[in-house]
């Protein structure tokens, strides 16, 4: 592994990728796992590093413990992604929308007893309602804010835009969901020709318009993301409400604001 003095001069940002969390067994082992070698040696050289854990059930019982093990590792951000139906992974826990808004509100509860990590979902949760009740924000909202086009660049040069999870899957309508080839064309003009190149972006925009009249959190949301929409309807862009707006969107708007109800005078 690099050092610091390695690092120091190219502005690397290091994130850790945890796979999922789940309740502790009744052994009391599984939610704590001992830190490993590599994030000894980053904090060994001080080298800041953030996480991005997957929670595949949404469980109140468990935020505090889940929150607390990565303030223990010392990650300066962590992003909390609820387990997504998509890809080679189609079986997923069905989301209680309820349980989903207390696992939030639980979460949000354990961070401001101890706010040392910063959480990237309540952030845009903060930032959303300082827009709504300032008129003004110190970020875009994500319904006016840009969509990054997000290039993802496959093995073979194929690219993909705004969904890095269509990679490496074909579709009798859609073909391999790719916009060109990296390796014929500059990325540049894929980026500019996107959506006359790839006709499931089109069907895409159709499902987020529907998204905009439809549901009462879309400020907020913005609409779901393309690989959400495709493995939960069906193989199909243009629906609407995912398992993952429903976890990841409503309920956390639903849970965060329930936490600060329950603490304003």
């Amino acid at each position: 592994m690099a050092t610091k003095t390695d690092l120091s001069p190219h502005a690397f940002q290091v994130c850790l990728s945890v796979a999922a969390f789940s309740r502790a067994g009744s052994s009391g082992q599984g939610l704590r796992p001992a830190p490993g070698h590599g994030i000894g040696r980053l904090r060994r050289h001080a080298i800041a590093f953030s996480s991005i854990a997957v929670v595949p059930d949404p469980d109140p019982a468990d935020a505090a413990r889940f929150y607390e093990f990565f303030a223990g590792l010392g990650v300066t951000t962590l992003g909390v992604n609820v387990e997504e139906t998509e890809g080679v992974n189609p079986q997923v826990t069905e989301v209680d929308r309820a349980r989903s808004a207390e696992f939030w509100a639980a979460l949000t509860d354990a961070w401001r007893s101890n706010p040392v990590v910063q959480l990237r979902e309540i952030t845009r949760v903060m930032n959303f309602a300082n827009t709504v009740l300032h008129n003004h924000a110190p970020a875009p909202t994500p319904f006016d804010m840009p969509w990054d086009p997000l290039p993802t660049i496959a093995y073979d040069g194929g690219v993909i835009m705004l969904s890095p999870e269509l990679a490496g899957f074909t579709d009798e309508r859609f073909g391999d969901f790719t916009t060109g080839n990296a390796l014929r064309d500059g990325l540049d003009v894929l980026v500019h020709e996107a959506e006359k190149r790839t006709p499931w972006i089109t069907e895409f925009w159709d499902g987020v318009d529907a998204c905009r009249v439809t549901c009462s959190f879309f400020a907020f949301c913005g609409g779901a993301h393309p690989a959400n929409r495709y493995f939960e309807h069906d193989g199909r862009f243009d629906g609407t409400r995912t398992r993952y707006c429903t976890a990841a969107k409503t309920a956390l708007l639903e849970g965060v604001a329930r936490h600060a109800s329950s603490h304003c005078p």
